[in-house]
């Protein structure tokens, strides 16, 4: 931890954890390494960071966030949201209640669209790509192994299902809501190794 860095007597440091130059670290956050958070950075109260992930400078960790094992670039603002297993580039904002949902309903790897193909991202566990200067409005969801074009906006309320091209926005214009049989099963051993993968995570 650099000596400039600031760190609340009620917050948690654990594990290999590098702190930047000017970097507060608020009462009741968790850090637990492996993590790196750059200079002039905030981590607010009752944040999670954890899990292989790098935070960059001058960026706020808002209130109540989860970070984990994901990237975040420099200048991202960020409250009450759960990124995962993500990429989020520089000067990106996100709205409070914005997830970036990691993990398919049917257990499966998650595939990313490159040039029209799909391609298996080889992990079961995969979020969202966003790139430089996105926001999102509140309670926006990002799908897994979807792709944020640069200056996109995802508008409050929108769940995202497909790639949003750069220099885009996307609304809800009027909610529809389909019902139909549920034909997917989840599987008790997947669940179990997943638990097991959890618990053995070393701080």
């Amino acid at each position: 931890m650099d000596e400039n860095a600031e760190v609340s007597e009620r917050a948690q440091i654990e594990g290999n954890v590098r702190i930047g130059q000017g970097t507060r670290v608020l009462e009741g956050a968790c850090v637990r390494g492996p993590c790196y958070i750059g200079s002039n950075s905030l981590v607010g109260n009752n944040c999670l960071i954890w899990n292989y992930s790098s935070i960059g400078n001058n960026s706020v960790i808002g209130f109540s966030t989860e970070i984990k094992h994901s990237l975040i670039g420099d200048d991202c603002w960020f409250h009450m949201n759960y990124i995962g297993d993500s990429i989020v580039s520089d000067k990106c904002s996100f709205g409070a209640g914005t997830i970036t949902a990691n993990f398919r309903f049917d257990e499966k790897n998650v595939k990313v669209k490159i040039n029209n193909r799909e391609i298996d991202s080889g992990r079961d566990k995969f979020g969202a790509i966003v790139a430089d200067n996105c926001k999102t409005g509140i309670n926006a969801c990002l799908l897994p192994g979807v792709r944020v074009g640069p200056h996109s906006i995802v508008g409050p309320d929108v769940c995202l299902y497909n790639d949003l091209e750069p220099n885009k926005i996307i609304l809800v214009d009027e909610k529809s809501y389909v019902i139909k049989d549920n034909e997917i099963t989840i599987s008790p051993e997947k669940r179990r190794k997943l638990m097991k993968r959890l618990m053995r995570y070393k701080k």
